[in-house]
């Protein structure tokens, strides 16, 4: 089952790629085709031009023209790195038991392991992603820091898109946590996400939210700082790694879980850098 759905999914968007490519390369325009027969095309002269009845630079109603241009040209990249992505947790997940086997034998229910994970997931996966990207927005816009600002708001739209892909898959998968079905990682209830939390393990939210702002804050940080850029880099993909693991250790994810959930997470960071870039 687990592999026929993930291999289902990968097949998806290997094929959603095909087809975004071959409408940008083919150049597909908004405007419309004239009418073939003489009274069609008298009709069709005394109608204003459809580009008319939009804004200047505007081409989707309310969505200004750079925006929709940033998403057509970077959705085919996005899909077919969302498929690799699907495909490296399909091979992670052919050890999900034997991994979370491992886990157990150094899982101490009172020891501080425990304490640590709990304290990591808690504060680095849960509260903080969200709510540093608000602050900063905030805060950057009081103080008149452009840069804060913009970081802010980029980091909010990551997280933000990650918690809404993370949350549709994990109700249409209906993956059993680890805690749920201790020795079965094959155990899928479509649908079932949505109604109960022991049925929501695909993919990692913690670990996706984690990684959409450490996403954000690496390249713009490291972009602003280059010469610390691999110290940057290091400590803020281990912070958010550290999310994975401490949600593995508290079995509530499986390995798998954890990897689908970092992938989203950094897919989702690039996507929100972006749509503002060039925008400073």
């Amino acid at each position: 089952m687990r592999h026929l759905l993930l291999a289902a999914l990968a097949g998806s968007h290997v094929l959603c790629a095909q087809v975004l490519e071959a409408q940008v390369a083919s150049g597909a325009s908004f405007t419309s085709a004239p009418p073939a027969t003489d009274s069609a095309r008298q009709l069709h002269a005394a109608l204003p031009p459809l580009a008319s009845a939009q804004p200047a630079g505007v081409i989707v109603p309310g969505m200004p023209m750079a925006h929709v241009v940033s998403v057509t040209r970077t959705a085919p990249h996005f899909v077919r790195l969302t498929a690799a992505a699907v495909g490296v947790s399909a091979v992670v997940s052919l050890a999900d038991e034997p991994i979370m086997r491992q886990i157990a034998r150094l899982r101490s229910p009172d020891g501080a392991m425990q304490k640590s994970s709990n304290v990591v997931a808690a504060s680095l996966g849960s509260a903080l992603p969200l709510s540093l990207g608000a602050v900063m927005w905030a805060g950057g816009a009081m103080a008149g820091n452009d840069f804060v600002q913009h970081v802010g708001v980029e980091s909010t739209q990551a997280v933000l898109l990650s918690g809404a892909l993370t949350i549709g898959i994990k109700g249409l998968v209906g993956r059993s946590r680890p805690n749920a079905s201790p020795d079965d990682p094959d155990q899928y209830y479509p649908g079932g996400g949505f109604r109960d939390a022991s049925r929501a393990s695909f993919p990692s939210g913690h670990t996706s939210s984690a990684f959409a702002v450490a996403t954000v804050l690496s390249k713009e940080m490291s972009a602003r700082y280059p010469a610390h850029r691999w110290l940057i880099r290091a400590a803020l993909y281990g912070a958010a790694g550290s999310v994975g693991l401490a949600r593995m250790y508290q079995n509530a994810h499986w390995p798998s879980d954890v990897v689908t959930g970092a992938a989203l997470g950094t897919l989702s960071g690039l996507q929100s850098l972006s749509w503002h870039r060039g925008s400073r």
